[in-house]
């Protein structure tokens, strides 16, 4: 067993050295009839990693530009090469998008922040430690033996055509390892001082692109001053974070998700008193259908909640509170949820038009303030599915919450004036509003 550890560790450290150095066109190539040895060259990696789901879906958002928004799954597979080291933790120094159908160059602009604008690119939300504050506090660099963690992207390109048919993922990692452990007196010394070569990189993770376009979809709301307080694409906020295991699989119901805030011409979202739900500016708005379809589920009778408190015994079955689904077709689902209590207008089987009145915003189950929770999904349920991107169809972009996602909850739920950057106003149209955007609707 010694004899095959040093040899395994010979072959990983000639593979990734040369690989290292080695451009992509200059890697061997079989000639005809002829293969390479193990069909094709192997690199033993000390990282696994895969999209999370294996789907990528692009939109453009209002900065004009064309979002791929996803997660990666990664998982420490030292222990697997090296099963004798004790300190086995691998650092990962850098994840490069590339095109493998162009010589494996890099793409896009790959760049996700935290709830303080924290730089977040290229870490790892590990799934073995407790949340503290999805801030910077709960991500590293390194990744322990045999942990798995998630690593989100926000990769944009300038238009359509520049967006690869499929990526792939350059991932280059070093060791963390000090194993000096020492074995009995009578037995040889172990080789395993440092079992794992300084650095490894390899391409993996690849994934085809969706080249059908984003649903396009008429607002649910009406009126100025609606700002995505929770949305999609660079910022790793609560909806982008969520990742919900069942049936035994993992999904992201809330990728693109869009939680809509109202504040007034001073920015403000509430003028009153915080824990009084009427006092807010969006509560009682009209949320209409934004699209055609049939309502699959219609739910209503829960109380809404006292604003800034903490929502009370949520549960998968209530966490959307009062709601409705309608089936757009195609495998396409629309959600509205946290309604007012007692304004669920259409029945379950009842067909609905585009922009028929469906009920009012609210504060019911999992909600901390009044708002609108509207997503496109994959399926009916509001958990056990993925999200989908979609566009709308007209809407004028106010401007943009300045600062930090963070500083934004904070003065809305104390009251304070929010400011808003309007330098690139303007009415859009096929658009996906972003994280903080402050839109009007008609």
């Amino acid at each position: 067993m010694r004899r095959l550890n040093i040899d395994l560790v010979l072959i990983i450290a000639v593979v990734s050295g040369a690989l290292a150095r080695m451009p992509a066109s200059a890697q061997p190539t079989p000639a005809a009839g002829q293969n390479l040895p193990f069909e094709k060259l192997v690199v033993p990696t000390t990282l696994a990693w895969s999209v999370l789901p294996p789907s990528i879906d692009p939109v453009m958002g209002t900065d004009g530009r064309i979002h791929l928004a996803y997660e990666m799954l990664f998982t420490n597979t030292v222990k697997l090469l090296f099963p004798n080291t004790t300190n086995s933790a691998v650092r990962v120094d850098s994840v490069e998008v590339v095109d493998p159908a162009h010589d494996n160059k890099i793409v896009g602009i790959n760049h996700v922040f935290g709830p303080k604008n924290e730089d977040l690119t290229a870490q790892f939300y590990s799934l073995a430690k407790p949340s503290t504050c999805l801030c910077a506090d709960d991500y590293s660099h390194k990744l322990g033996p045999g942990e798995s963690a998630v690593m989100y992207f926000d990769v944009t390109f300038k238009d359509f055509s520049s967006v690869p048919g499929e990526i792939a993922h350059r991932v280059s990692t070093s060791a963390a390892v000090t194993d000096k452990k020492p074995g009995p007196a009578a037995e040889e010394p172990r080789i395993v001082e440092n079992p794992i070569p300084p650095r490894i990189v390899a391409i993996g993770g690849a994934v085809k692109i969706e080249t059908t376009r984003a649903i396009t979809l008429s607002p649910p709301l009406r009126g100025d001053g609606w700002v995505d307080g929770n949305g999609c694409c660079a910022i790793v906020g609560a909806h982008r974070f969520t990742i919900i295991p069942g049936s035994g699989s993992l999904y992201t119901p809330q990728r693109f998700a869009i939680d809509f805030l109202r504040i007034d011409a001073q920015g403000r979202a509430w003028v009153g008193k915080v824990t009084n739900v009427t006092d807010w500016r969006g509560f009682g708005a009209e949320v209409r259908s934004a699209a055609r379809g049939r309502v699959v589920s219609a739910v209503d009778g829960y109380s809404d909640n006292i604003p800034g408190e903490e929502p009370k015994n949520i549960t998968p079955a209530n966490i959307a509170g009062n709601h409705v689904i309608v089936d757009l077709g195609n495998g396409t689902f629309a959600l509205y949820a946290h309604l007012k209590k007692g304004s669920v207008i259409p029945e379950r089987g009842e067909f609905v038009s585009r922009g028929q009145l469906l009920g009012f915003v609210g504060n019911s189950g999992n909600s901390g303030a009044p708002h609108l929770h509207f997503e496109i999904m994959a399926g009916p349920s509001s958990l056990e599915v993925n999200g989908l991107p979609f566009v709308f169809d007209k809407m004028q972009y106010q401007g943009a919450v300045t600062g930090a996602w963070q500083q934004f909850l904070d003065d809305l739920f104390a009251g304070r004036p929010v400011q808003v950057d309007s330098a690139r106003s303007g009415m859009r149209m096929g658009q996906m509003p972003l994280t903080l955007d402050v839109m009007s609707y008609m």
